[in-house]
């Protein structure tokens, strides 16, 4: 028990269980996450265009790093996700 002012709390006993499915929620959430945008990026490369300027140039490369950024996101936490799993 934990004295708080005059209350006292009990705290429950963190299991490694309960932590173990906490954090396969939060990888999964992050997953979905992170899929989504790179669903959002790869439909913005789909509809790029021949670049009419250096300024679409450097956006189309901006979405592109963006893209590949949530996909190396989504391995990682994939990763993260089976070592979790794996326990």
């Amino acid at each position: 028990m934990t004295k708080v002012g005059d209350e006292s709390i009990k705290k429950e006993p963190t299991t490694i269980g309960s932590n173990k499915k906490h954090l396969q929620e939060e990888y999964s959430t992050k997953i979905e996450d992170w899929e989504l945008i790179a669903k959002a990026h790869k439909l913005a490369i789909d509809t790029f265009d021949e670049p009419r300027d250096e300024f679409e140039m450097r956006n189309n490369a901006v979405i592109v790093s963006r893209y590949k950024l949530a996909l190396n996101k989504i391995a990682y936490y994939k990763r993260l996700l089976a070592e979790v799993a794996d326990e």
